[in-house]
């Protein structure tokens, strides 16, 4: 699975970006794009399939082989979804995506976890996976208006991979460097040590994605089609950063505090250092929602280069961490990882800055209420811990409770801007409803 995700940042090659941002597109464009992208879905699909043995031969798993050969023809079926996906996104039309995704992963688990329980093993992923793409293209193809014509014409889409190409570049860098950690531990520490850390680190990977993803897809959609309005960009820019800002302190909070119930009620107790890292994750928990909000303005606003640029300084100071830290062992690195995110967010902040003329104090005063108020929750939290000894599935609840309670209180209490967001939402909710 870490082959199809690295496979597929060469397969979109910043195109699918480039047609969302860009404001007017032609029906050459469209197709155009994709053709090349069916040519190198098709091209990555024949070297994954050719290339399964030397992997298989690299991990010194034979079995490998035949599962690789299985799971290449997912890079050609991606390539039929890149167009209409671009264009519900662009129309900011996300809950068509929203549907055919849940239908897909809903069938595809359901024959997935069947074909497990039949004794296929691991072949089950490799069908899910594949169910997975193929009813998503379906449902799109099935639904969707649009429909490729017979044009082909490069010199029409160099404007977009002038922008994409710029995009591109840090896409396969993070999907290398997101990963590079798993290799080098696998290869410098033990198993069990790699064990625990790849524990934590998908439970963390599930909080940091999930977090924030349709806000910052939607975000993204309507700083594209607003780029130039810059009032309108700054005033989604603020509404979006004090709404990720709040959602995710909180989360991360709760986390942080009952890190030891969640991991032991879902894993038990052979997992119990996993809690340390996951703990330590979360600490900089805070960067990945925050960065794909400031990111996605810079790129949305179609400043490429700079985009190019800031990923480009923040992967040098990346590199020092690993560098370093792997050195120390794994808690250093991860503690590494936690000051590299604060840096990341400072610099992320700085090009932001720069774009909209929003300076880095005015940002920063629309994030730092949020960090204090859930750190003063999970505080009193964690106090409970001390004086009470109850079943862990009703600690994990007390706490989270706790922590809601006087994290929504304490916003309210001091009008912080979230909560008086949340009072209009609420506000406009009730009054469409009483007319």
């Amino acid at each position: 699975m870490v082959i199809v995700t690295f496979a597929n940042a060469f397969m979109d090659m910043g195109f699918s970006t480039a047609l969302v941002q860009k404001q007017e597109i032609t029906e050459e464009q469209y197709s155009t794009v994709f053709y090349l992208n069916l040519m190198v879905g098709l091209l990555l699909s024949v070297l994954i399939f050719a290339s399964s043995g030397m992997v298989s031969d690299f991990y010194g798993e034979p079995s490998l082989a035949p599962l690789i050969q299985g799971i290449s023809p997912v890079f050609l079926l991606n390539a039929f979804a890149l167009i209409q996906t671009s264009k519900l996104l662009k129309a900011i039309d996300l809950k068509p995506l929203a549907i055919y995704r849940g239908i897909a992963v809903a069938v595809s688990g359901a024959i997935g976890i069947a074909m497990a329980y039949l004794g296929y093993g691991v072949w089950s992923l490799v069908a899910q996976s594949l169910l997975n793409t193929i009813i998503f293209t379906l449902l799109l193809w099935l639904f969707s208006p649009w429909q490729p014509t017979w044009t082909f014409n490069l010199s029409s889409v160099r404007e977009l991979w002038a922008f994409g190409s710029k995009i591109f570049l840090p896409t396969v860098l993070e999907n290398i460097f997101s990963r590079l950690d798993v290799f080098i531990i696998g290869k410098i520490f033990n198993a069990s040590s790699l064990g625990y850390y790849t524990r934590a680190q998908s439970l963390n990977s599930l909080v940091v994605h999930y977090s924030s993803g349709s806000i910052t897809k939607v975000f993204f959609s309507v700083i594209s089609r607003h780029q130039h309005d810059i009032g309108k960009v700054v005033s989604v820019y603020k509404k979006s950063l004090v709404t990720v800002s709040f959602l995710a302190f909180i989360l991360l909070s709760i986390l942080y505090v009952s890190a030891d119930h969640i991991i032991l009620l879902l894993f038990t107790s052979k997992w119990s250092q996993s809690i340390v890292y996951f703990r330590i994750m979360l600490l900089g928990g805070f960067a990945y929602p925050l960065s794909s909000i400031m990111v996605n303005l810079i790129s949305g606003r179609g400043n490429s280069s700079a985009f190019l640029k800031l990923d480009m300084i923040k992967k040098s100071i990346l590199l020092l961490v690993f560098i370093i830290g792997f050195q120390m062992g794994i808690t250093a690195y991860l503690y590494g990882m936690v000051i590299f995110y604060f840096i990341s967010v400072l610099v992320n902040m700085l090009f932001v800055s720069r774009d909209i003329s929003l300076s880095m104090g005015t940002q920063a005063r629309m994030i730092v209420p949020y960090f204090l108020l859930a750190f003063i929750s999970g505080f009193a939290a964690m106090q409970i811990k001390t004086y009470l000894l109850l079943p862990r599935i009703l600690m994990l609840g007390l706490e989270a409770s706790t922590i809601l309670f006087l994290y929504i209180g304490l916003n309210l209490i001091f009008r912080t801007e979230a909560s008086l967001l949340i009072k209009e939402k609420f506000s406009n909710i009730l009054s469409q409803k009483g007319k």
